[in-house]
């Protein structure tokens, strides 16, 4: 069976005007409906109280906090990753039927 793409990537939440991380995927229900799979998470939640604070103002270049924080463009992978799984159960779909980009294989 043809595996579901999950897109991994950034950009403005679909609930505020504030930035984040999210992972999509479009699933094709057995009566032909779109079946979508949505999760974000605010990249602000995996950085210290104060740095996160500078990020919601916008008073800091996010390119600045790769030194301190070196993985922040990924922080929310596995997180995102779960609540992603999470709903595909719930929505009866078969999760090794997605395809997570950054997984080994």
């Amino acid at each position: 069976m043809k595996k579901i793409e999950v897109l991994y990537s950034g950009g403005e939440s679909r609930y505020g005007q504030n930035g984040c991380d999210f992972m999509m995927a479009e699933v094709s229900s057995s009566d032909g409906e779109m079946i979508e799979l949505y999760a974000e998470r605010d990249p602000a939640d995996y950085v210290d109280e104060e740095t996160a604070e500078a990020m919601r103002a916008d008073h800091i270049d996010v390119d600045s906090l790769y030194e301190k924080y070196p993985d922040l463009e990924t922080a929310a992978y596995d997180d995102l990753k779960a609540d992603i799984l999470a709903q595909a159960r719930e929505k009866g779909i078969d999760p090794s039927l997605l395809h997570f980009w950054f997984d080994k294989e």
